[in-house]
């Protein structure tokens, strides 16, 4: 009965375990969302408050605390085990110790011990297997999707593609242009609380442009007194279409608007509330 428990108790935590590594996937690809390109520099209290949402996670906390218990439990359950065999006729069963080393390693032990001792019984030490087997596959696979994930939200943010263009004799080139969201008179400084919604108001930002086809977020950039957004794609004022309504809910109220053809636009289109 204890052994079954040893090797059935590390199923409690499955649940736990793929709610946070769902949590940590999206998190990860929101954390690569906010390194711009165009040599804009990324905001890094924007990036260690991702970091942090990453590892300060309930769910990381549940786990940390059910792998702590469950460390103590398996050699609880060990010593049940050994004591269990002792009466059972089994003299010097395999020590319950090893359970800290691995239950996998006190399950091995104890399945060689019996069997060379003439007992029976298999099962325990076949679950657990089955069980590391099935752990380790879901780890390759998640990790599999963790990279094509990752690297979905790298190569379009850095206007990679794979497909050549089709040849055309009148094709005239594709001018990006840009739309520069600003937040003046404002410290550099933002508290917490605040940069986690201005990053839920970016994000909702991009995830309108996509829909709409109409180009995406590149970058932000913080200056003196000033903090500002970068949108680039085919037309600036379908861009600003898209996300006004977006920014008009923002938790900080934006304070200039710069509709340009390109970067370096000497007279960009400059919209104020």
């Amino acid at each position: 009965m204890w052994v079954w428990l040893i090797v059935l108790f590390p199923l409690l935590s499955l649940y736990p375990a793929f709610v946070y590594l769902d949590q940590m996937l999206r998190g990860m690809v929101d954390l690569v969302a906010l390194f711009p390109t165009g040599g804009l520099t990324p905001d890094p209290q924007r990036l260690v408050a991702a970091e942090l949402a990453l590892f300060f996670n309930p769910w990381f906390l549940v786990l940390m605390v059910i792998g702590w218990g469950s460390s103590a439990l398996y050699v609880w359950f060990a010593f049940l085990d050994a004591r269990e065999l002792e009466r059972r006729g089994f003299a010097d069963p395999f020590h319950w110790l090893w359970t800290l080393l691995s239950p996998l390693a006190y399950v091995i032990g104890r399945h060689a011990v019996i069997r060379r001792r003439g007992g029976k019984g298999a099962a325990p030490l076949i679950v657990t297997i089955a069980i590391q087997i099935a752990v380790f596959i879901a780890a390759m696979v998640w990790t599999v999707v963790l990279v094509l994930q990752m690297t979905a939200a790298i190569l379009p943010s850095n206007g990679a593609s794979t497909a050549l263009p089709a040849p055309a004799e009148s094709a005239s080139p594709v001018v990006d242009e840009w739309v520069v969201v600003t937040f003046e008179d404002r410290d550099a400084d933002f508290d917490l609380s605040l940069m986690d919604a201005m990053l839920e108001t970016e994000l909702a930002a991009d995830e309108a442009l996509t829909r709409a086809d109409a180009g995406q977020i590149d970058g932000n950039e913080i200056g003196a007194g000033e903090y500002a957004l970068y949108f680039v794609g085919p037309d600036a004022e379908r861009i600003w279409e898209v996300i006004q309504p977006v920014f008009d809910d923002a938790p900080v109220p934006w304070t200039q608007v710069q509709l340009m053809q390109g970067l370096d636009d000497p007279s960009p289109v400059t919209i104020t509330p």
